[in-house]
Protein backbone atom coordinates (compact mmCIF):
# COMPACT_ATOMS: atom_id res chain seq x y z
CA UNK A 1 0.00 0.00 0.00
CA UNK A 2 0.82 3.49 -0.64
CA UNK A 3 2.43 5.85 2.05
CA UNK A 4 0.68 8.89 2.94
CA UNK A 5 3.58 11.25 4.21
CA UNK A 6 3.84 13.28 1.10
CA UNK A 7 0.00 12.91 -0.36
CA UNK A 8 -1.59 15.59 -2.92
CA UNK A 9 -1.99 18.89 -0.97
CA UNK A 10 -5.89 18.35 -1.66
CA UNK A 11 -5.97 15.36 0.43
CA UNK A 12 -7.63 16.50 4.15
CA UNK A 13 -8.95 13.47 6.10
CA UNK A 14 -9.38 10.00 5.56
CA UNK A 15 -12.04 8.41 8.03
CA UNK A 16 -12.51 5.04 9.03
CA UNK A 17 -15.54 4.29 10.96
CA UNK A 18 -17.29 0.74 12.28
CA UNK A 19 -21.04 0.50 13.16
CA UNK A 20 -22.47 -2.49 15.11
CA UNK A 21 -26.24 -2.67 16.82
CA UNK A 22 -27.59 -2.82 20.39
CA UNK A 23 -31.20 -3.35 21.38
CA UNK A 24 -32.77 0.40 21.53
CA UNK A 25 -35.97 2.00 20.55
CA UNK A 26 -35.85 3.16 17.02
CA UNK A 27 -37.48 7.16 15.98
CA UNK A 28 -38.32 8.18 13.05
CA UNK A 29 -36.02 10.61 11.47
CA UNK A 30 -32.58 8.77 11.60
CA UNK A 31 -32.39 9.82 15.35
CA UNK A 32 -31.25 7.29 18.41
CA UNK A 33 -32.47 7.29 22.03
CA UNK A 34 -29.76 7.27 24.30
CA UNK A 35 -29.42 5.11 26.84
CA UNK A 36 -27.24 5.31 30.27
CA UNK A 37 -25.51 2.09 28.71
CA UNK A 38 -23.91 4.56 25.94
CA UNK A 39 -21.97 7.23 28.47
CA UNK A 40 -21.03 4.20 30.47
CA UNK A 41 -19.13 2.89 27.05
CA UNK A 42 -18.00 6.25 25.85
CA UNK A 43 -16.41 6.57 29.42
CA UNK A 44 -14.75 3.40 29.60
CA UNK A 45 -13.56 3.79 26.48
CA UNK A 46 -12.26 6.61 27.46
CA UNK A 47 -10.16 4.84 30.42
CA UNK A 48 -8.83 2.27 27.63
CA UNK A 49 -7.80 4.50 24.83
CA UNK A 50 -6.21 7.03 27.65
CA UNK A 51 -3.51 4.63 27.97
CA UNK A 52 -2.47 5.54 24.72
CA UNK A 53 -1.75 8.68 25.75
CA UNK A 54 -5.54 9.99 24.47
CA UNK A 55 -6.17 11.52 27.84
CA UNK A 56 -8.24 14.51 26.26
CA UNK A 57 -11.96 13.92 26.20
CA UNK A 58 -14.28 16.33 24.95
CA UNK A 59 -18.37 15.76 25.50
CA UNK A 60 -19.63 16.91 21.92
CA UNK A 61 -23.31 16.66 22.83
CA UNK A 62 -24.78 18.66 26.08
CA UNK A 63 -25.96 16.43 28.93
CA UNK A 64 -29.34 15.93 28.98
CA UNK A 65 -30.05 15.71 25.38
CA UNK A 66 -32.31 12.46 25.06
CA UNK A 67 -31.64 11.85 21.31
CA UNK A 68 -29.46 12.41 19.02
CA UNK A 69 -28.77 11.65 15.07
CA UNK A 70 -27.26 8.18 14.16
CA UNK A 71 -24.08 9.94 12.91
CA UNK A 72 -23.67 12.12 15.66
CA UNK A 73 -20.83 11.20 18.02
CA UNK A 74 -20.73 11.56 21.85
CA UNK A 75 -17.03 12.03 22.74
CA UNK A 76 -14.33 13.04 21.04
CA UNK A 77 -10.56 11.27 22.36
CA UNK A 78 -7.38 13.09 21.31
CA UNK A 79 -3.71 13.22 22.54
CA UNK A 80 -0.82 16.21 22.25
CA UNK A 81 1.38 13.68 20.98
CA UNK A 82 -1.04 12.90 17.87
CA UNK A 83 -1.70 15.65 16.79
CA UNK A 84 -2.56 13.56 13.31
CA UNK A 85 -4.97 11.32 14.75
CA UNK A 86 -8.50 11.85 16.69
CA UNK A 87 -10.81 8.67 17.96
CA UNK A 88 -14.72 9.56 18.34
CA UNK A 89 -17.52 7.49 19.59
CA UNK A 90 -21.09 7.78 19.24
CA UNK A 91 -23.92 5.87 19.85
CA UNK A 92 -22.95 2.25 18.59
CA UNK A 93 -20.10 3.32 16.36
CA UNK A 94 -16.13 4.23 16.23
CA UNK A 95 -14.76 6.21 14.30
CA UNK A 96 -11.10 6.91 13.07
CA UNK A 97 -10.08 10.58 12.02
CA UNK A 98 -6.34 10.90 10.36
CA UNK A 99 -5.53 14.27 8.94
CA UNK A 100 -2.44 16.15 8.14
CA UNK A 101 0.46 15.64 8.60
CA UNK A 102 -0.17 12.06 7.15
CA UNK A 103 1.32 8.85 7.85
CA UNK A 104 1.96 5.67 6.50
CA UNK A 105 -1.21 3.71 5.47
CA UNK A 106 0.02 0.63 7.39
CA UNK A 107 -0.32 3.10 10.55
CA UNK A 108 -3.72 4.43 9.89
CA UNK A 109 -4.82 0.34 10.02
CA UNK A 110 -2.85 0.46 13.10
CA UNK A 111 -4.08 2.85 14.33
CA UNK A 112 -7.76 1.29 13.66
CA UNK A 113 -7.09 -1.61 15.04
CA UNK A 114 -5.81 -0.08 18.27
CA UNK A 115 -9.06 1.63 19.07
CA UNK A 116 -10.91 -1.40 17.81
CA UNK A 117 -8.56 -3.56 20.63
CA UNK A 118 -9.84 -0.65 23.36
CA UNK A 119 -13.48 -0.84 22.19
CA UNK A 120 -13.39 -4.48 23.20
CA UNK A 121 -11.40 -3.46 26.57
CA UNK A 122 -14.21 -1.18 27.27
CA UNK A 123 -16.70 -3.93 26.48
CA UNK A 124 -15.14 -6.76 28.27
CA UNK A 125 -15.50 -4.29 31.73
CA UNK A 126 -19.30 -5.13 31.70
CA UNK A 127 -18.97 -8.27 30.07
CA UNK A 128 -19.65 -7.70 26.63
CA UNK A 129 -18.84 -8.33 23.01
CA UNK A 130 -19.88 -7.02 19.68
CA UNK A 131 -19.84 -7.94 15.69
CA UNK A 132 -19.18 -4.87 13.46
CA UNK A 133 -22.06 -5.21 10.77
CA UNK A 134 -20.61 -2.24 8.31
CA UNK A 135 -17.28 -0.76 8.05
CA UNK A 136 -17.04 2.92 6.32
CA UNK A 137 -13.60 4.61 4.77
CA UNK A 138 -13.98 7.87 3.65
CA UNK A 139 -11.70 9.94 1.68
CA UNK A 140 -11.86 13.87 1.57
CA UNK A 141 -10.29 15.94 -0.74
CA UNK A 142 -10.49 19.90 -1.37
CA UNK A 143 -9.27 21.16 -4.58
CA UNK A 144 -8.42 24.91 -4.77
CA UNK A 145 -10.58 25.61 -8.21
CA UNK A 146 -13.34 27.06 -5.85
CA UNK A 147 -13.34 29.65 -8.80
CA UNK A 148 -14.44 27.14 -11.55
CA UNK A 149 -17.99 25.79 -12.43
CA UNK A 150 -18.88 22.67 -10.62
CA UNK A 151 -19.82 21.31 -13.95
CA UNK A 152 -16.96 22.17 -15.25
CA UNK A 153 -14.29 20.96 -12.69
CA UNK A 154 -16.39 17.78 -12.94
CA UNK A 155 -15.20 17.01 -16.77
CA UNK A 156 -12.02 18.67 -16.46
CA UNK A 157 -11.19 16.64 -13.33
CA UNK A 158 -13.10 13.71 -13.32
CA UNK A 159 -14.32 13.06 -16.55
CA UNK A 160 -18.12 13.05 -15.11
CA UNK A 161 -20.33 14.92 -18.42
CA UNK A 162 -23.64 16.24 -17.45
CA UNK A 163 -25.58 17.41 -19.66
CA UNK A 164 -29.10 19.38 -19.63
CA UNK A 165 -32.69 18.96 -22.18
CA UNK A 166 -32.96 21.45 -24.41
CA UNK A 167 -35.55 22.93 -22.99
CA UNK A 168 -33.35 24.46 -20.05
CA UNK A 169 -30.31 24.49 -21.79
CA UNK A 170 -32.15 27.36 -23.45
CA UNK A 171 -33.69 29.37 -20.56
CA UNK A 172 -30.27 29.20 -19.07
CA UNK A 173 -28.18 32.90 -18.69
CA UNK A 174 -25.28 32.74 -20.21
CA UNK A 175 -23.73 35.46 -18.21
CA UNK A 176 -22.92 33.19 -15.34
CA UNK A 177 -21.86 29.62 -14.65
CA UNK A 178 -24.39 26.69 -13.99
CA UNK A 179 -23.56 25.48 -10.57
CA UNK A 180 -24.87 22.75 -8.51
CA UNK A 181 -23.43 19.74 -6.04
CA UNK A 182 -23.07 16.06 -7.35
CA UNK A 183 -24.11 12.81 -5.51
CA UNK A 184 -23.89 9.85 -6.68
CA UNK A 185 -24.51 6.53 -4.70
CA UNK A 186 -24.00 2.89 -6.43
CA UNK A 187 -22.66 -1.06 -5.81
CA UNK A 188 -19.60 -2.00 -6.93
CA UNK A 189 -20.14 -4.99 -9.63
CA UNK A 190 -16.43 -6.17 -8.27
CA UNK A 191 -18.22 -7.04 -4.54
CA UNK A 192 -21.65 -6.77 -4.38
CA UNK A 193 -21.17 -6.19 -0.38
CA UNK A 194 -19.50 -2.90 -1.34
CA UNK A 195 -20.92 0.40 -1.97
CA UNK A 196 -19.72 3.62 -3.38
CA UNK A 197 -20.92 7.19 -2.33
CA UNK A 198 -19.54 10.09 -4.16
CA UNK A 199 -20.54 13.65 -3.06
CA UNK A 200 -19.27 16.86 -4.57
CA UNK A 201 -19.99 20.62 -3.16
CA UNK A 202 -18.27 23.92 -3.32
CA UNK A 203 -17.56 24.86 0.46
CA UNK A 204 -14.89 25.89 2.89
CA UNK A 205 -12.14 23.42 3.78
CA UNK A 206 -9.25 23.95 5.74
CA UNK A 207 -9.62 27.53 6.08
CA UNK A 208 -10.46 28.30 2.63
CA UNK A 209 -13.08 28.09 -0.44
CA UNK A 210 -12.43 24.36 -1.90
CA UNK A 211 -14.49 22.00 -4.49
CA UNK A 212 -14.54 19.12 -1.72
CA UNK A 213 -15.27 15.36 -2.90
CA UNK A 214 -16.24 13.06 0.13
CA UNK A 215 -15.99 9.44 -1.37
CA UNK A 216 -16.61 6.58 0.50
CA UNK A 217 -16.48 3.28 -0.16
CA UNK A 218 -19.40 0.99 2.94
CA UNK A 219 -18.77 -2.53 3.71
CA UNK A 220 -21.82 -3.93 4.96
CA UNK A 221 -21.88 -6.97 6.64
CA UNK A 222 -20.62 -8.73 9.64
CA UNK A 223 -16.89 -8.06 10.10
CA UNK A 224 -15.03 -9.57 13.23
CA UNK A 225 -12.61 -7.22 15.42
CA UNK A 226 -9.32 -9.43 14.55
CA UNK A 227 -10.50 -9.13 10.56
CA UNK A 228 -10.95 -5.05 10.35
CA UNK A 229 -7.33 -4.89 9.20
CA UNK A 230 -7.80 -6.91 6.08
CA UNK A 231 -11.42 -5.44 5.42
CA UNK A 232 -10.17 -1.99 5.90
CA UNK A 233 -7.06 -2.70 2.60
CA UNK A 234 -9.58 -4.15 0.87
CA UNK A 235 -11.53 -0.84 0.55
CA UNK A 236 -8.47 0.98 0.32
CA UNK A 237 -7.26 -0.70 -2.43
CA UNK A 238 -10.69 -0.57 -4.63
CA UNK A 239 -11.03 3.28 -3.65
CA UNK A 240 -7.26 3.17 -5.24
CA UNK A 241 -8.55 1.77 -8.74
CA UNK A 242 -11.86 3.39 -8.83
CA UNK A 243 -10.51 6.83 -8.62
CA UNK A 244 -7.27 6.39 -10.11
CA UNK A 245 -9.09 4.98 -12.83
CA UNK A 246 -11.28 7.75 -13.64
CA UNK A 247 -9.68 10.65 -12.99
CA UNK A 248 -7.53 12.68 -14.73
CA UNK A 249 -5.60 14.71 -12.29
CA UNK A 250 -4.54 11.71 -9.99
CA UNK A 251 -5.51 11.77 -5.92
CA UNK A 252 -2.76 9.83 -4.80
CA UNK A 253 0.82 10.56 -3.76
CA UNK A 254 4.14 9.89 -5.49
CA UNK A 255 5.01 7.72 -2.15
CA UNK A 256 5.28 3.97 -2.78
CA UNK A 257 5.80 0.93 -0.88
CA UNK A 258 6.24 -3.29 -2.90
CA UNK A 259 7.22 -1.69 -6.32
CA UNK A 260 3.58 -0.34 -6.79
CA UNK A 261 4.14 3.67 -8.49
CA UNK A 262 1.12 6.61 -8.17
CA UNK A 263 1.62 9.63 -9.56
CA UNK A 264 1.72 12.59 -7.44
CA UNK A 265 -0.95 15.15 -7.87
Amino acid sequence: MEKLECAPESLAEIVAQLHWKTQRPGLAGGMVLLQPGDEVLCVQFGAQISQLGFTQVQRLIPPGVPFISTQQPLYRYTSPSAPHLVYQMGVDQLSVHLVKPFKAWRELVEEVQQGINMLQSALALGGNTITFESLTLRYIHGFGDANSATLEWLTRTLGIAVSFPPTLSSAMSTDTSTDFSFNLKTTLTANDATALTLAIRKGDLEGAPRIIMDSALILSHSIAGDAVSDSLNTLHGQWYNVFQGMTKIPLTADCEEDDRHVTEH
